[in-house]
């Protein structure tokens, strides 16, 4: 099978499908290749993925959760996220130094199945790199099976963002594997969550009039993160 560029690393073409990614109710894994146009280091690779994502499975995720995003962890091998449904999030980057290293790391685990590969025919994507990051996304998916628009992004220098150009890519899928059940409990976000979000919705709390309160925690379903802080920060 012949191979299709991406970059200058390589991934194996797939069949043509309906351009869509299937994120299915358990344990995911995507690799997403990342730009190296803005020198990055590893960790900020890991970051603004992170931000990529949040584009992605935020809008994806059930009314009620979408708004839910949280860097839990960061540290120099992985960052830890919260993004709506997909909870927990872990990430981690490498820069492949050649085709056969890019090549390994789109291989599967040995739990996981394939689901689809990029490029989705008929467009042929192109990633704006030179020696671009793999990214290793690895979540449990907490809602029902979900169809998303292949996830990609390009940027221009203006800053203006792009989910549906095919060229110039700055973020774009590669693979996509699906690992069975979820492998950890949900999480307990403001468990995780970092030590200055806890203080700053404890301040918000404390501030807040008993009728304003009762408000808030009454729309908690359709509040994400804040409505359900308020009302655990209550109890």
């Amino acid at each position: 099978m012949d191979c299709v560029e991406v970059g200058k690393v390589t991934a194996l073409p797939d069949n043509c499908g309906d351009d869509q990614l299937l994120i299915i109710r358990g344990h995911n894994r995507w690799i997403v290749s990342r730009t190296d146009r803005d020198a990055v280091d590893r960790a900020d690779a890991q970051r603004t993925t992170g931000a990529f994502l949040a584009r992605v499975l935020g809008p994806a995720s059930p009314p009620g959760t979408r708004s839910i995003f949280e860097v839990l962890s960061v540290t120099d091998e992985s960052t830890r996220l919260v993004i709506g449904a997909a909870r927990p999030i872990d990430v981690s980057a490498v820069q492949p130094q050649d085709a056969a290293q890019a090549n390994e790391l789109l291989l599967p685990g040995t739990e996981d199945r394939l689901i689809a590969l990029e490029p989705n025919c008929p467009v042929r994507r192109t990633l704006r790199a030179q020696s671009p990051w793999f990214v290793d996304v690895q979540f449990d998916w907490r809602a029902p099976d979900t169809r998303i628009p292949w996830p990609r992004r390009a940027v221009s220098d203006a800053g203006l963002g792009d989910n549906a150009a095919n060229t110039g890519l700055d973020f774009l899928l590669l693979a996509a594997y699906f690992g069975g059940e979820a492998r950890s409990q949900d999480t307990d976000i403001l468990a995780e969550m970092s030590r200055e979000a806890r203080d700053a919705a404890k301040r918000a709390l404390r501030g807040m009039s008993p009728v304003l309160l009762a408000s808030l925690i009454g729309a908690a379903a359709g509040a994400g993160l804040l409505g359900y802080a308020l009302w655990r920060f209550r109890k």
